[in-house]
C-alpha cells in the first residue's frame, strides 16, 4: 500500500495538415486566403520552447493548429475565406485571434468541436472517474481496466482536504455579531475577521479529526490489500498458465477493491466539451479530486490555447475556471 501524486500529461493534440489544406482551399476558391501559418521569420516552436507548441523552424505561427482548425471550419460554414466568395460577405477579419474571438462571443461552438487534446492522468480515484466520464459526450475515454490488471500493491491519494492545516472540511456557522455579512459599518467584524463564518469546532479537534481520518484510510486500503493478496494466494494465481482464469479471477478479486484505489487511463476533449467541463467541475460545488484536477487541466489549456480558452479567468478564492463566454 502507498500514497500518490495526480500528475496530467497532454499527449496528443489537434494538428494541422498544411498541404491539404492548402488544396482544400483551392478547391473552395480561397486562393488568396494563405494557410494560418506566417514564413520568413526566426521563432521556432517546439517542446523546447518556452510555449510548447510544435516546431515550425523559420516560421511563426500565428494561431495554434487547434485554432486554425476550427477558425477554417467556421468560415466553411459561411464561405468566408475572403470577400466575394459570398456575395453576402464583403469584408472578413484577417487576424486569427480577433476571428476565434468573434466565434467564441457568437456562440457558434459546433465548430470548436473540431479541435481535440489527449490527457493522460495518473494517481486519480475511481471517485474521480465516475465523476469524469458522466461527461461522455465529446470526449474518449480509455480507463485501466480492473479486470485485467491485478492490485498487489494498492495505491491511493490522500484527499487534499485531509492535509494538516487545510481547512476544507472545518463545519462553520453564520456569525452573529456582524450577522453573516462578513463585516459591520465601516469596520471588519473581529468575531469572523471579516468573513461572516466562525469555526464550529476548535482547531486542535478539527485537526485531529483529520489525523484520525488519515489513519482509518492507510488501515483500510492494507486491509484491503492483506485480503486481495490473500484470493491470489489461495487461487495460487501466479502459478497459473490458462490467462483467461486468471482473468476471470482478477475479475472477481476486484470486487474487493474500493473506489478510492489509483488509477489512471486517457481522456480525449474536444475544446467545447473541455470548457463546459472546466466551468462544470471547478466550481466550489464540484467534487474535491475532480475539481483539483480540472484545475490542472485548466492552468494547462488556458495558457497554451488562449484564441480559444483566453476568456476565461480563475476566481482566486475558489479556485474557479469561469469563461466569458459561457453559452458556447
Amino acid at each position: 500500500m502507498h500514497t500518490v501524486d495526480i500528475e496530467i500529461f497532454c499527449i496528443a493534440q489537434t494538428r494541422m495538415n498544411e498541404e491539404e489544406t492548402r488544396r482544400w482551399l483551392d478547391r473552395c476558391g480561397a486562393s488568396e486566403t494563405p494557410v494560418p501559418i506566417v514564413a520568413d521569420t526566426e521563432t521556432i516552436y517546439g517542446p523546447q520552447s518556452n510555449d510548447g507548441m510544435t516546431v515550425y523552424p523559420g516560421k511563426k505561427k500565428e494561431v495554434s493548429d487547434a485554432g486554425a482548425v476550427c477558425g477554417l471550419c467556421a468560415k466553411r460554414c459561411y464561405m468566408s475565406f475572403e470577400p466575394g466568395l459570398n456575395p453576402n460577405v464583403t469584408r472578413v477579419r484577417k487576424v486569427w485571434h480577433e476571428y476565434l474571438t468573434n466565434i467564441l462571443k457568437s456562440g457558434h461552438g459546433s465548430v470548436i468541436e473540431h479541435a481535440t487534446w489527449t490527457f493522460a492522468i495518473e494517481g486519480i480515484s475511481r471517485v474521480f472517474t465516475g465523476e469524469l466520464n458522466r461527461h461522455r459526450a465529446g470526449v474518449a475515454i480509455s480507463e485501466g481496466s480492473m479486470r485485467y490488471i491485478r492490485f498487489d500493491d494498492i495505491g491511493f491519494w490522500m484527499p487534499t482536504s485531509l492535509a494538516e492545516g487545510s481547512k476544507m472540511l472545518m463545519p462553520t456557522r453564520k456569525c452573529k455579531v456582524c450577522g453573516g455579512t462578513g463585516d459591520m459599518p465601516g469596520v471588519t467584524c473581529e468575531d469572523c475577521d471579516g468573513t461572516g463564518r466562525l469555526e464550529s469546532i476548535p482547531l486542535k479537534v478539527f485537526e485531529r479529526k483529520k489525523e484520525t481520518t488519515r489513519y482509518i484510510f492507510e488501515q483500510g486500503f492494507n486491509e484491503m490489500e492483506s485480503n486481495y493478496k490473500s484470493l491470489c494466494t489461495l487461487w495460487g494465481i501466479e502459478e497459473l498458465k490458462d490467462f483467461n482464469i486468471k482473468k476471470k479471477l482478477t475479475s472477481m478479486f476486484r470486487r474487493l477493491i474500493g473506489m478510492g484505489v489509483a488509477t489512471g487511463g486517457t481522456w480525449t476533449f474536444n475544446a467545447r466539451a473541455l470548457r463546459h467541463i472546466l466551468a462544470l467541475r471547478t466550481s466550489p460545488h464540484a467534487e474535491e479530486e475532480i475539481a483539483m484536477v480540472m484545475g490542472m487541466i485548466g492552468k494547462y489549456i488556458c495558457s497554451s490555447e488562449p484564441a480559444l480558452f483566453g476568456d476565461f479567468s480563475i476566481d482566486p478564492s475558489t479556485g474557479t475556471w469561469i469563461p466569458e463566454n459561457a453559452k458556447i
